[in-house]
């Protein structure tokens, strides 16, 4: 099976047949149900049945089960989770070392890899991972992006295939890495500079051209940080273009952001991305403007900070023409934009930010932070430094973030109600809270201590440990209060008497309006 075979099936709904062939010629599976096997499932409100179709060996002897699960119509997986999670125990049920896991629904189709469900000690003895497997997903079907599964899967054809390499396959920090690098070079290609790209050097001319900014001292400092800003709004807009509704339309149309777009509107910073980011996100909708480009009106207000005008955007509005005053010398040329979309549209994004057990391959929010903090690091060409010591521009990865948050929690609510380290771990794992037992009391206490908790990151960079404080106290809200019978209590009262605050301290400006945004 060649790549173009490849692409074909996996921008198609679901076949059944075709998906065999692909683990047949790409896969190299032996053995497969003629017809599959039926999984008896409990009941629920997710998926309507589940097949083994079969499984295969790696080259270093690891059992990789193969499995269909049917998703019930209207069924939100993004937003079931954890539910999903435990509905797949009963479908690959610790018998087997890694799966692959198809998920149907409709015209879509999710193709996820699970590793590390089982162990295997030093001696060679199998027993059952105490943490919880990993899932890597792909989505696929009819209107996705696929080039990153089509070009990850093609790679294993031809060759014997190890457990590292399936884990390799469905990267999100290769994907990552890839993505960084495409928003590096457009970077540099917007202020000029130099990039090293597979051992040779590229040098780039500015194409940016701001008004009354030469090349004199601390000039590059000025174009950085512009240039952080708008590939920050445009790659958050890129989120905003695939949040969609319930009747499946979008918050941004693609109309507004897309490099067709670029070609159908010549000076597009000025006609379009300027209304889109200053007169539209950052303006209520009653307060609009009635000349703005067709497809506005839908979009949401932000009060976030990140379309909120600085005096560093050098845009002053021309009532008379709608624009800015800048509009000649403020440039940015359309080519530009053009070779950036073209690049963005290739990648799959997706708006829920992955879990540290639960990761869709593709772009999530959390690249935001990396874009701001990793760009705003750049060595300075006056001096040849970098600002990553003296800023604090240092990226954490999310497991480092989930386990310093779930401890600070832990170790904050043990001290706040004397209940034990032990007994309050599992409220902050991604679980459906079978594990947690509580006296009435003791979740009173608990909620209480929750709801008084003030946090302060005293260098918070692009928010990444605000924002994941601030999930792990969904979690337990859910696990503690699951009907948020006492939350809408306390919901009502707090505003007289205001209880949960986050603070958080940055040294960087262009930081600052990233996590206000990620946190909104």
């Amino acid at each position: 099976m060649d790549k173009k075979q490849l692409q074909d099936i996996f921008s198609k709904p679901y076949s059944i047949e075709l998906w065999q062939k692909v683990l047949v010629d790409i896969f190299d599976v032996k053995f497969l149900h003629q017809n599959p096997l039926s999984i008896l499932l409990p009941t629920n409100d997710k998926a309507s049945e589940a097949f083994e179709l079969g499984n295969f060996n790696t080259k270093d002897d690891r059992i990789i089960g193969i499995y269909q699960v049917n998703i019930k119509p209207g069924v939100w997986l993004e937003r079931n989770k954890v539910g999903l999670r435990e509905l797949l125990r009963q479908v690959y049920k610790y018998d087997v070392d890694g799966a692959l896991i198809v998920f149907v629904q409709d015209n879509k189709w999710r193709l996820s890899f699970v590793s590390e469900i089982r162990t295997l000690d030093e001696d060679g003895t199998i027993g059952v991972k105490k943490t919880e497997p990993k899932r890597y997903t792909y989505l696929l079907g009819r209107g996705e992006k696929i080039r990153t599964p089509v070009l990850r899967i093609i790679s294993l054809s031809g060759k014997p295939i190890g457990l590292e390499d399936l884990r390799s396959a469905f990267s999100v920090e290769a994907l990552n890495k890839e993505f960084y690098e495409i928003i590096a070079d457009k970077f540099s290609n917007l202020i000029g500079g130099k990039r090293i790209r597979n051992g040779k050097t590229i040098n780039y001319e500015r194409s940016l051209i701001l008004p009354s900014i030469g090349d004199g001292p601390g000039s590059h400092e000025i174009y950085q940080e512009f240039a952080v800003r708008l590939i920050g709004r445009t790659v958050f807009c890129w989120f905003l273009k695939v949040k969609k509704s319930r009747l499946d339309i979008s918050l941004l149309p693609e109309h507004l952001l897309s490099s067709e777009a670029v070609k159908e509107n010549p000076g597009y910073y000025h006609f379009i991305l300027e209304k889109l980011f200053f007169q539209t996100l950052n303006t209520p909708m009653d307060f609009r403007n009635e000349d703005l480009p067709l497809g506005c009106e839908q979009v949401p207000f932000l009060n976030g900070g990140l379309f909120e005008q600085q005096d560093e955007d050098y845009y002053s509005l021309n009532k008379t023409t709608g624009l800015s005053q800048n509009i000649n010398t403020l440039v940015i040329p359309d080519e530009w934009f053009f070779d950036f979309f073209i690049e963005l549209e290739k990648y799959n994004f997706t708006i829920d930010e992955n879990s540290v057990v639960d990761i869709e391959v593709s772009v999530d929010p959390e690249m935001l932070g990396r874009i701001f903090e990793n760009l705003l690091a750049e060595i300075d060409p006056d001096s040849g430094d970098t600002a990553r010591k003296s800023t604090g521009s240092f990226y954490t990865p999310r497991e480092i973030v989930d386990y310093m948050t779930s401890q600070s929690l832990v170790y904050y609510i043990h001290a706040q109600t004397d209940i034990s380290n032990e007994r309050l771990e599992p409220l902050f794992k991604l679980d459906n809270g079978e594990n947690i037992q509580f006296e009435s009391n003791e979740k009173q206490e608990i909620l209480k201590a929750l709801d008084r908790i003030k946090i302060l990151d005293p260098a918070c960079g692009s928010g990444a440990f605000p924002i994941g404080m601030l999930q792990k106290i969904v979690m337990a809200l859910q696990k503690l209060d699951s009907n948020a019978v006492w939350w809408k209590e306390k919901a009502l009262k707090a505003v007289f008497f205001p209880g949960f605050c986050a603070f958080a301290a940055v040294v960087n400006a262009v930081a600052a309006i990233s996590n206000r945004a990620l946190l909104k």
